[in-house]
């Protein structure tokens, strides 16, 4: 009995082994191919990488290149704009200088122009004159309103000597009245 227990446990031991060295065959050859799989995705992996680094790449480069061209074609804008605005004014500046222009020369091409202007010379020296004269008069009248002043201050200045004069008097006469009067009276 034992000894058939003993080839049991060891048919047992034996089969245990046999599926551990299947199990252990099944497993290695898996990692082993698992391994090999890894290898080929890690490459497949890496050149996609490399492939999407290029791509990544290229596509800054052209957004870079878009955006300077962007940059580029919004500056010609902006400066065609200018010159837009700029040549309109210069248009319109044109327009009001050519009728000025045209005022002036119909001016000049008038037969009466130096009559006119030596017309307008004269009544112009005429009136300076005219105003050089009430300048001398206005001066004048100035001069002989201060020498008026001058006159009716100095006969203020006598009157009010006079005056005092006439209060000292007064003054003394009244005195020698409030004297009389203290004599009397005593």
């Amino acid at each position: 009995m034992m000894l058939n227990e003993l080839n049991a446990k060891k048919a047992q031991g034996e089969k245990a082994i046999k599926e551990l060295e299947t199990k252990l065959y099944s497993e290695q050859h898996t990692s082993a191919l698992l391994k090999q799989e890894k290898t080929k995705i890690s490459a497949e992996l890496n050149i996609l990488r490399g492939q999407n680094a290029i791509t990544d790449r290229q596509l800054k480069h052209g957004q870079n290149f878009n955006t300077k061209k962007d940059k580029a074609h919004k500056r010609i804008q902006e400066e065609k704009q200018k010159n837009l605005e700029d040549i309109t004014k210069l248009n319109k500046d044109i327009t009001e200088l050519s009728w000025l222009n045209e005022k002036e020369k119909k001016r000049l091409d008038d037969p009466n122009l130096e009559k006119d202007q030596a017309t307008k010379t004269m009544n112009l020296q005429t009136e300076a004159n005219t105003v050089e004269i009430d300048i001398q008069i206005a001066k004048s009248r100035i001069a002989e309103l201060t020498g008026k002043k001058e006159q009716t201050m100095k006969e203020i200045n006598d009157i009010l000597h006079e005056k005092r004069v006439v209060d000292k008097e007064n003054a003394e006469l009244q005195y020698k009245i409030d004297g009389r009067g203290h004599n009397e009276k005593v």
